[in-house]
């Protein structure tokens, strides 16, 4: 009988005849520019084969393979190619987890992602833990002991983190950011305190719900004196649903107690529902503020008319406003919001989302059980008739362009205030430095053909969100959108406009493109910019696009600046950088064998243009 054994790949050779550790490092070539090689490989698969070529990529490799560690687990237990998944072991989710806790591994580990469904039995209702969820915690707290590099840890789990977890948390002097995504059971279990964690710069606690047992977080708050970034979002039941159970006492009232306000520059708040007491006054520093997010917060126009009354002491505005906001994100129209607009100046990105909690399906969204006494119906809704909304349009534009226009950098309108070409003129002549701008036009067809020249040198993307003029004209109409394109190509290459690179017309998203000659029946060509057809994933960076929805984002990944554009300064710049690679490449050939040389060619091509084109050659070798 033949017996088949697997063939596994040979461990990279050792040669300990170049140093202590067995590793000949390359005559010519510093480590350090093969770590800067490296740090552009994006792909997972092909930073796992670089480890399986040689041993020094192994070792330099290794860090850039568990940097980051997402581990999901399943209600189901899931196959392929007709296999279960962990056949012979335990399942995919506990082996990596045993791994990390047993493993050195772990020490290279800077963020770890724990996401999917926890299987739990019902023996919270006999007034104990379960088994299964204490071994988790053990687990976890194991792998977290081991992980001396922690730096994030994102918790969406569908059950609870227990004490060992937070407390292991609270040792670790290098973890800096912390999300925590609360279950909606309202299955009865024991509720934990949040330690404080000194080295903590970013809180993000999703899915309250005070009817869900979820843990205090109060003394986290009060203890972590170096958190600078506070991110809450609350379950949109209670909004929905008028119901009254939160407080911003159980949050921040150990703080208010002890007379401590917080230093938090980035502050981020979503669907509470409940009394303002001037607890955010007095828990946090105003003067420290740099980038508020208020979504669904205060009511405004298209808020329900139950829910009037909590609204309504969310309209004292406090006496003096010491903000220094340089971000400020809103979806409310609310007159209050045009009084606080002016009450300080300097903002650099402003956003108006055009999505609410009402507009938005809840399917996305996790909501706990309805209670018996919903008054969620459409008839509850109230929006305000469309004569307020031109006046209030017109106080918004007043009172941005009083305060904050030469400061100015990303502007985003709602979409229901529509600009004529005299308002439009305004805030381009007014805003100076204006990058961006998103906004509802009205008027008619002379309106789009006189924009383009009028636009500013600064102004490096623009979006035009959808109004009844567009639907009117048919502008983003599947026969009208070609000529659309190429009438606006060519009023920018007419007017010299080199520096818009980016251009929305309603949900449609194009890139201005290189300078093109089209044939015309009427002269022997037409010049013109040639506009792409992009995706909404290509624009996510952008402020316009990527602030307009209704998350809370964590983390310094900015997205109110533009890519680098194909003007003829940056195409200079990268010829240069192509002849220094060229000369890389030339010190490679002379440095590495010839069976080494192609590889890292390749890798010299992933830093050139982003392209992973080593995953063949590595296999190849490793296999060999």
């Amino acid at each position: 009988m033949n017996i088949l054994y697997p063939v596994y790949p040979p461990e990279p050779s050792r040669n300990v005849a170049g140093s202590a550790l067995g590793l000949q490092v390359p005559a010519g070539l510093p480590l350090n520019v093969l770590n800067l090689i490296i740090s552009h490989v994006q792909d997972l698969a092909d930073v796992l084969n670089l480890t399986r070529t040689s041993r020094l990529l192994y070792y330099l490799t290794l860090p850039r393979l568990y940097e980051t560690v997402t581990l999901r687990s399943y209600a189901d237990v899931r196959r392929k190619d007709g296999r279960v998944e962990g056949l012979g072991g335990g399942s995919p989710f506990c082996m990596a987890l045993s791994a990390l806790a047993t493993s050195e591994c772990a020490s290279v580990v800077k963020t770890l992602r724990l996401e999917g469904t926890w299987q739990e039995t019902d023996e919270y209702m006999l007034g104990r833990i379960p088994d299964a969820t204490v071994l988790l915690s053990i687990a976890i707290r194991a792998a977290i002991d081991k992980m001396n590099n922690l730096k994030s840890l994102v918790w969406e789990l569908d059950t609870k983190p227990l004490r060992p977890v937070y407390q292991g948390l609270s040792l670790r002097s290098t973890l800096t950011s912390f999300t925590l995504c609360f279950s909606d059971s309202r299955t009865p279990r024991p509720i934990a305190i949040l330690p404080p964690m000194p080295s903590l710069l970013a809180l993000k606690v999703m899915n309250l719900d005070p009817l869900c047992y979820n843990d205090d977080i109060a003394h986290c708050l009060l203890g972590s004196k170096r958190l600078r970034e506070l991110r809450l979002h609350f379950n949109p039941r209670m909004r929905l649903e008028a119901e009254c159970s939160a407080n911003l006492n159980t949050y921040l009232g150990k703080c208010i107690e002890a007379g401590y306000k917080m230093s938090i520059r980035n502050l981020g708040l979503q669907n509470f529902y409940g009394p303002n007491r001037g607890q955010l006054y007095y828990a946090m520093k105003q003067e420290a503020m740099v980038d508020t997010h208020f979504l669904d917060m205060f009511g405004g126009a298209h808020g329900s008319r139950t829910n009037v009354f909590i609204d309504e002491t969310w309209r004292r505005i406090p006496p003096e406003l010491n903000f220094e906001w340089k971000i400020h994100r809103s979806n409310e129209l609310a007159m209050q919001h045009t009084r606080i607009l002016r009450g300080f100046a300097g903002l650099e990105e402003l956003y108006l989302v055009n999505k609410n909690l009402f507009s938005e399906t809840l399917a996305s969204t996790p909501i706990s059980p309805q209670s018996s006494n919903s008054h969620s119906s459409d008839t509850t809704r109230g929006v305000m008739p469309g004569a307020d909304l031109v006046n209030l349009g017109k106080e918004y534009l007043d009172a941005i362009l009083s305060r904050h226009a030469p400061t100015l950098r990303n502007l985003l309108f709602f979409d229901k205030f529509d600009f004529d070409s005299a308002e439009l003129s305004s805030i381009l002549q007014r805003c100076p430095k204006l990058e961006q701008l998103g906004l509802a036009l009205s008027g008619n067809e002379d309106t789009f053909r006189n924009l383009i020249p009028s636009l500013p040198k600064s102004l490096k993307a623009l979006r035009l969100l959808e109004n009844d003029l567009f639907r009117q004209i048919g502008i983003t109409d599947d026969e009208n959108i070609d000529e659309v394109c190429k009438e606006f190509g060519r009023q920018l290459f007419c007017a010299g406009n080199t520096t818009l690179r980016w251009i929305g017309l309603a949900d449609k998203v194009f890139k201005v493109g290189r300078p093109t000659r089209v044939d015309s029946p009427a002269s022997s060509g037409v010049d013109m910019y040639e506009l792409q057809p992009m995706t909404w994933d290509d624009v996510q960076h952008i402020g316009i696009w990527g602030m307009d929805n209704l998350r809370l984002n964590m983390g310094k990944a900015r997205v109110g600046v533009c890519p680098p554009f194909d003007t003829p300064s940056f195409c200079a710049i990268l010829e240069r950088v192509e002849a220094i690679y060229t000369g890389i490449l030339a010190m490679i050939d002379k440095a590495f064998r010839p069976s080494f040389s192609p590889l890292l060619e390749k890798l010299v091509c992933v830093v050139a243009n982003d392209r992973i084109l080593i995953r063949r050659e590595t296999r190849r070798r490793s296999m060999s």
